[in-house]
């Protein structure tokens, strides 16, 4: 398959312009086993997601938090990338409901810790909340 990563390099400014059909075959490759492969899907994908993380939650973070989100969740995707079915959706919106979810499952997580410190209990860190949500991979 190494013809389709050369044929994506050719005429093209980077990885950002493939086609659903060049998703389908990277990801195929990289189910094989080829890290170029994976390489590719992370220069794709990662500023995406970046900006996904950014519109949603904004100057609430940190742009390293930002990104702490987004590399988490591409690891999580790639791990998982044997679940993506190219014929239900194209991998963009795979990828963007990945960090769409995890996003939600650390504001669920940050509103159990907002109510309890009213409680009494303290506040927990974003960094934190990170923390509980790789234990839970």
């Amino acid at each position: 398959m190494m013809n389709t990563l050369a044929h994506m390099a050719r005429g093209r400014k980077g990885p950002k312009y493939l086609t659903h059909d060049e998703d389908k075959a990277l990801v195929k490759e990289a189910l094989g086993g080829s890290n170029r492969a994976y390489d590719l899907l992370a220069q794709k994908y990662k500023p995406i997601l970046y900006t996904a993380v950014r519109r949603r939650l904004g100057n609430s973070i940190s742009e390293e938090e930002a990104e702490d989100i987004v590399m988490f969740t591409m690891g999580r995707a790639f791990i998982g990338l044997h679940t993506y079915n190219p014929e239900k959706s194209k991998l963009f919106t795979w990828m963007i409901s990945c960090v769409h979810n995890h996003m939600n499952g650390l504001q669920r997580t940050k509103k159990r810790v907002s109510t309890e410190s009213y409680h009494g209990i303290p506040t927990v860190s974003l960094e934190a909340l990170q923390e509980i949500g790789r234990a839970h991979v």
